[in-house]
């Protein structure tokens, strides 16, 4: 189903060839069934009064997304159980070797895994070419690369479209084996962060870890509403402080709370200058942050003041914290953050998020990774390998 992502490279590849009548049927088809062309095909047919011509467009369009449906692991399992249990046996089993080649693929590649990219994507590639011998030894069609042998072999013809599509066939292979291999890379990060999260916490004595993390996933929601709260303000305080037309949505980035808790479980949040300033909100009890006071000599290393940092603010109302933690918004979305270099001066001990930086937050602290690490990167990654198969500094 390459023909979705690449079907002006096909209709090209067969004009070349001359094969034209060939090109203008690889265009029409992707018209119909990439999700961007489709949509102006499907309105322009109805602005042209042809909803017929636009009906068969939508189904021609939801049938390819069904059979991409049916090549995802476990997914298309599913669906071939229920085609089973439906007495439609022979769909299902179709249905069911389509989704296994998927995971097969994905399996060699998440093995190459440890070797590299490149190694991926080669054992992928391999693990392909040997269930399609398979599948000529059970007397099926040959498929991909070894379809192109065979044809040659027996001096049969094919069409440029099909020298294409089984030329393509290794290659769409090497995808799936390098995404899932990306996909995995990212799940034994996220459970490695994870790990280092627990071991951190029961270190510095924390006996619930998942109420920390909870309290996390609450500091991540209050921040992103006082952002929204206070974006008019925000934006016009950022025009004041760039002497050029600020970045886009530099109003409502890279601004960060921090958190302090004692021994006793008492906390206090303390926010950046920019947000602060944006509510009127006073960040210390005097002119001089107790942090400052408590560290005479510690003088900033960067372009901002020492206490325009969250750190200072939730220093105020806290005694000798055992467990701190830092996140900070961008783009809509929370992530851990570490100290910057003006507050890794300060003797600041069992900062967590130092070691977790670029976590996203909200998480789940349990026995599997943090949903949030993890689990768009897998659903994205699991679409690629469907359709390859069927076809900071932070300004703080």
């Amino acid at each position: 189903m390459m023909t979705m992502l690449l079907g002006p490279v096909k209709a090209g590849f067969e004009v070349i060839c001359g094969d034209e009548e060939g090109a203008s049927r690889t265009m029409n088809t992707f018209s119909k069934i990439n999700p961007l062309v489709m949509s102006l095909r499907v309105t322009a047919e109805v602005l042209s009064g042809n909803s017929d011509n636009a009906k068969d467009t939508i189904k021609t369009f939801g049938s390819n997304v069904g059979n991409m449906a049916c090549s995802m692991p476990l997914l298309g399992h599913t669906i071939a159980v229920g085609y089973r249990i439906a007495g439609k046996d022979e769909k299902a089993r179709r249905i069911f070797e389509q989704a296994t080649r998927t995971t097969v693929l994905a399996g060699a590649g998440i093995i190459g895994f440890g070797a590299g990219p490149e190694e991926a994507a080669a054992f992928a590639i391999i693990a392909g070419v040997g269930w399609d011998l398979i599948d000529i030894a059970r007397g099926k069609e040959a498929n991909g690369i070894v379809k192109l042998v065979e044809i040659f072999s027996r001096d049969k013809k094919l069409t440029p479209g099909e020298i294409f599509d089984a030329v393509m066939v290794p290659i769409t292979d090497g995808m799936t084996g390098y995404a899932a291999a990306n996909a995995y890379g990212k799940y034994t990060k996220a459970r490695e962060q994870n790990q280092t999260y627990h071991g951190k916490s029961k270190k510095q004595g924390t006996k619930n870890p998942e109420k920390i993390a909870n309290s996390m996933c609450k500091q991540a929601k209050d921040l992103e509403q006082m952002v929204a709260a206070n974006e008019r303000k925000l934006f016009e305080l950022e025009q004041k402080f760039y002497e050029h037309p600020p970045p886009p949505n530099a109003h409502i980035n890279g601004h960060t709370s921090a958190t302090m808790i004692d021994k006793d479980g008492n906390q206090s949040t303390g926010y950046s200058r920019r947000l602060t300033d944006a509510r009127g909100t006073p960040r210390f009890q005097s002119e001089i942050s107790k942090l400052e006071q408590n560290y005479p000599n510690v003088k900033s290393v960067l372009s901002r003041p020492l206490n325009a940092c969250a750190e200072h603010m939730a220093f105020e109302n806290i005694s000798n914290p055992i467990i701190i933690y830092a996140i900070q918004i961008k783009n809509g979305l929370v992530f851990c953050v570490k100290r910057c270099e003006n507050c890794e001066q300060f003797d600041l001990r069992n900062v967590i998020t130092d070691s977790m930086h670029g976590t996203p937050v909200p998480f789940l602290i349990t026995e599997v990774p943090p949903p949030g690490s993890y689990v768009r990167a897998i659903v994205s990654d699991i679409i690629l390998i469907s359709v390859a198969n069927t076809e900071r500094e932070e300004r703080r």
